[in-house]
C-alpha cells in the first residue's frame, strides 16, 4: 500500500488510504483543487505479475462501474521489496473487458452434465506436473467451498500449497505420463 501512496504523492496528488474493509477501494486521491481524482483499488504481489492474475472482488468492480472516470487498479509486483516493486496504474479495468473465457477448470462448477462425462479429479497420492514443469505429489486436498487447495510435495524435495487448477495443474496417470 505504501508504494501506492508514494506513487500518488510523487504524481502531485494528495492519497488517503481508507481502512482495510473499505468497501470497493484501498485509496482516495485528491488533486490540487482538492476534489477526488482517483478512487484506487491496489492488489500488491509477493512476486512477479504472472498467468495467475489478481482477483477483483464484485464490491471492487461494481465501485469501478460507479466511477468509471475516476476508478484505478494498481497492481504492485514485488511488493515486500521496495528496491524491485513495479506499479501498474490500469485506468477503469472493468471497461477494458470485452470477453470472458472459461478455461476447462469450469467443468467442476457446472451443475449438471450430460453424457458419459467422467470428470478426473486431484487425490491424496496423485502425482501431478505444474504448468512450470515441476512434478510432484498431491499430499493432502482441502476443500473451500467449491475450491480446492492442494498441498504439493514436489520432487526436489520442496511443498507447495496451492489452488487446483486444471489449467495449471496436469494430473499424470499412474504410470506418471499425461
Amino acid at each position: 500500500m505504501e508504494i501506492a501512496l508514494q506513487y500518488e504523492r510523487n504524481e502531485g496528488r494528495a492519497p488517503e488510504a481508507k481502512h482495510h474493509y473499505n468497501p470497493g477501494y484501498d485509496i482516495e486521491s485528491r488533486g490540487v483543487d482538492e476534489a477526488v481524482e482517483r478512487i484506487i483499488e491496489v492488489k500488491g504481489l509477493s512476486g512477479a505479475w504472472n498467468d495467475f492474475g489478481v482477483v477483483v472482488k464484485p464490491k471492487q468492480i461494481e465501485k469501478c462501474r460507479q466511477e468509471p472516470g475516476r476508478f484505478w487498479l494498481y497492481v504492485v509486483e514485488f511488493a515486500l521489496e521496495r528496491d524491485r516493486a513495479v506499479l501498474y496504474a490500469i485506468p477503469d479495468p472493468v471497461s477494458l473487458v470485452d470477453e470472458y473465457r472459461f478455461d476447462g477448470g469450469w467443468k467442476v462448477l457446472s451443475r449438471e452434465r450430460s453424457g458419459a462425462v467422467q470428470s478426473e479429479q486431484p487425490t491424496v497420492g496423485r502425482r501431478v506436473r505444474l504448468a512450470d514443469s515441476r512434478e510432484g505429489m498431491i499430499e493432502s486436498i482441502e476443500s473451500r467451498g467449491l475450491l480446492m487447495h492442494l498441498t504439493i510435495a514436489f520432487d526436489d524435495g520442496t511443498q507447495e500449497k496451492r489452488v487446483y487448477a486444471p489449467s495449471q495443474v496436469l494430473l499424470l496417470s499412474d504410470n506418471g505420463n499425461d
